[in-house]
């Protein structure tokens, strides 16, 4: 019951219809489907069902969550502003625990994939459909810059020519970037359902679906979701045609659709908008130096700049300092790995873990994509990312109760390596800084 409750959660978190519909802005249709969800989830836990106490990415969470706080009210010595620190991560951290928690088989993840896909080309249907016939147009295209974008100050869309058309969604979709990324990390699931021989299925299941969300990446006219794809395409193909020619392919691919026009004109070299990105990523480096245990404080870059970060391993640094930082990359390392861990699993010598192998792909390249597209977003927080990582955490679980992951690495063993890759991330961004200013 509590995994037919959090798919229920999931599509009305995304959809939000009430933002389409004025008369049921005054339903507390959240509220009811939180407090549902949470108590069949609750309720499944206390029949037996649900996953071992092993992962250690829920742990992981509940650290950075606490440490969230603590960052706060040790930056801003203000206790009050907690309560919005903790409403600000409600809807990624609940998330997160409802897909650890439900899924806890093959065919709930199976389940929780085809809802993603299904979500996806709901999502896609809708902003096309606004784009080229008008369906609530006022809510789902944006005429001129994201919200981000123009918070970095100086984009005068009459001055830099005709304003650019983009298509958005609602809720925390609403932000172009922002729907790009989610559809290129959704689209990897679809992948998942290919099947071998199968070439009408595969072309009405997998690749039609795909060919609409990759168009409507493009209508979103997002610069960083191009990058994103370019890495997806090169890790989807590189197994099968190696390095080289899976380079040359994504990085046609991405100059295919800035040639049809689908950057909204802009194409990925240094102009205004970059400079305002490499500056504000000089920013969260002093603000590191200033504050190096507990940074700025949780949310706020924005109060110390007036640019936004720009990028989410910055944003992170910079307001959760160090500390926040090392629980944030382990979390996302550790569902990292163990993702691709799982990818490698070979059917033939390892038959127990055939159907798992294409869903740790999945992640995997799902991980690539909505990471890749960070780098250049403010998304440390993203209740993607934390959906993506539940899920992760879920699947890892799943593999050990079967017999086919081996429990997890001990914590100091890790400590090293997450030290070395948040060390390493912040020299290379110095690195960044130096070569693009």
């Amino acid at each position: 019951m509590g995994f037919a409750f959090f798919l229920v959660y999931l599509v009305l978190f995304n959809l939000r219809p009430w933002e389409l519909n004025e008369s049921l802005q005054s339903l507390p249709i959240m509220p009811v489907a939180s407090v549902a969800a949470i108590g069949a989830t609750l309720f499944s836990l206390f029949l037996g069902r649900g996953p071992t106490s092993r992962s250690p990415q829920p742990y992981l969470t509940l650290l950075f969550l606490a440490w969230a706080v603590c960052s706060f009210v040790l930056a801003t010595r203000w206790l009050g502003g907690v309560p919005s620190v903790l409403e600000r991560l409600q809807a990624p951290v609940l998330i997160f625990f409802l897909a650890f928690l439900n899924v806890d088989t093959a065919s709930r993840f199976r389940a929780t994939a085809a809802t993603l896909g299904l979500l996806a080309l709901f999502l896609v249907g809708q902003s096309i459909a606004a784009y080229h016939f008008g369906y609530r147009e006022d809510l789902l295209v944006l005429v001129g810059h994201s919200e981000e974008e123009a918070a970095e100050g100086g984009l005068d869309d009459d001055a830099v020519g005709d304003p650019v058309v983009r298509i958005r969604s609602v809720g925390t979709l609403a932000d172009p970037n922002d729907l790009a990324q989610a559809l290129l990390s959704m689209s990897p699931f679809l992948l998942a359902f290919r099947r071998p021989g199968s070439r009408f299925r595969n072309t009405l299941a997998v690749w039609a679906p795909l060919a609409g969300i990759l168009y409507a990446v493009g209508l979103t006219k997002s610069r960083g979701a191009l990058l994103a794809l370019l890495a997806l395409v090169f890790f989807a193909l590189r197994r099968r045609l190696g390095r080289t020619l899976s380079l040359g392919m994504a990085a046609a691919a991405v100059v295919a659709l800035i040639g049809l026009g689908l950057t909204g004109g802009r194409t990925l070299a240094m102009d205004e908008s970059s400079e305002g990105r490499v500056e504000a990523w000089a920013s969260g480096l002093q603000m590191l130096k200033g504050s190096p245990v507990w940074g700025v404080g949780f949310g706020e870059f924005a109060e110390v700049n007036h640019l936004a970060a720009h990028n989410s391993f910055v944003n992170c640094f910079s307001e959760t300092g160090l500390v926040g930082y090392f629980l944030w990359l382990f979390l996302v390392a550790l569902t990292f790995t163990e993702a691709a861990t799982l990818a490698k699993v070979d059917a033939e010598t390892d038959p127990a873990g055939a159907d798992l192998a294409p869903w740790g792909r999945a992640l995997h390249l799902s991980l690539i994509g909505f990471l890749t597209a960070a780098l250049f977003l403010s998304r440390t927080y993203s209740s993607v990312l934390f959906l993506l990582l539940g899920l992760g955490a879920a699947l890892s679980d799943i593999a050990r109760r079967r017999g086919i992951a081996a429990d997890p690495t001990p914590w100091r063993r890790w400590v090293p390596t997450i030290v070395g890759i948040e060390l390493g991330s912040v020299v290379l961004v110095k690195i960044m800084i130096v070569v693009l200013s």
